[in-house]
């Protein structure tokens, strides 16, 4: 079992609190690993077991005491997405300070970067975007992300004993309500979702749990390794997708398919009444994922990865599904 490898290790994990942070956290402290997180939040605030279990560092990546100084592994996974104003600063700027923290540990056996396949930008022309391929970041989500990800291979290429990890969408219990998975299900049992186009498109999208045996798997990889970017992905075309959804919902009805020529210019306005914060059916961003014919390629992860169980879509969904109705989502 990959969580045993971690008994009785000692590993640091910044954004511990946010969705895949949670998950990795209480895993690690199943399998009895010495856990210790980096968090502003106050102590009767984290969940019980945490307060007993794991050591909690008061603090942020600018304020890091001593964290991760007697670590073995150290899991990066503290973002900014939301607040533009913020990302350089959280995104850049802190992934370097605690980079720069860490770098001479005689004890780390491996930092884990969680980047996102964001980075690549708009590569939708190609029928698969491999590991490799250039990266074209769009919007300032996308330029910081990749900015710490250059820093890092700067420092791997000086030594550093480091891994970049790109997920695609990543969905599952206790992600946050108006995410984009949550927001297709909800469209799709009241009735509202379509496809667009007849073309073949698929969604890029991984299981939570599949995250995390990604991350403690390539956790694992030789030093040799460390200068390649692993994906990690698991695409399903959208028509299955909707099946599976579908099938876990109890629905039946036909799900409809709008050509691209109207669906294009209804996004486009769309758009303008998201701006407006005005509801819409239909916006570009919505229209570029139904239309997607790229899967991002996960040869090297693969690699890494075979012979590690999966949890798959199947699983995945209905337990996400599950998770929307016990929480009042759905």
């Amino acid at each position: 079992m990959l969580n045993q490898i971690f008994k009785n290790k000692t590993v640091s994990i910044t954004g511990a609190t946010g969705f895949v942070g949670k998950h990795l956290t209480e895993l690690l402290i199943d399998a009895g690993t010495n856990v210790e997180i980096l968090t502003r939040q106050s102590m009767s605030s984290l969940p019980s077991n945490w307060q007993t279990r794991t050591t909690i560092v008061h603090g942020d990546l600018f304020s890091l005491n001593n964290f991760g100084q007697n670590s073995d592994y150290v899991f990066h996974l503290a973002v900014e997405n939301f607040n533009k104003k913020l990302m350089t600063q959280i995104n850049v700027i802190g992934t370097k300070k605690i980079v720069e923290r860490l770098k001479d540990s005689a004890k780390i056996k491996k930092f884990i970067f969680l980047s996102s396949i964001c980075v690549f930008g708009n590569r939708h022309k190609e029928k698969v975007i491999s590991e490799e391929a250039i990266c074209l970041p769009r919007n300032q989500y996308e330029k910081t992300k990749y900015e710490a990800e250059i820093f890092i291979r700067n420092q791997i290429s000086l030594g550093f004993p480091a891994v970049i990890i790109r997920p695609s969408i990543i969905y599952g219990p206790g992600a946050k309500e108006n995410n984009n998975f949550f927001r297709i299900v909800k469209a799709i049992k009241r009735g509202y979702f379509c496809f667009v186009g007849e073309q073949k498109s698929f969604y890029n999208i991984i299981y939570i749990h599949d995250v995390i045996r990604a991350l403690l798997a390539l956790a694992q990889t030789e030093n040799s390794e460390n200068n390649k970017i692993f994906s990690i992905n698991e695409p399903i075309e959208w028509r299955e997708f909707c099946v599976l959804v579908q099938k876990q919902l109890g629905l039946s009805n036909k799900i409809h398919t709008i050509p691209k020529a109207i669906a294009w210019p209804l996004s486009i306005v769309g758009s303008g009444f998201r701006y407006l914060k005005l509801p819409s059916p239909i916006t570009y961003v919505a229209y570029k994922i139904l239309t997607c014919p790229s899967v991002y390629g996960t040869k090297n992860a693969e690699f890494q990865l075979s012979g590690i169980e999966k949890i798959g879509h199947e699983r995945g969904i209905a337990e996400t599904i599950n998770y929307m109705k016990s929480a009042g989502i759905i």
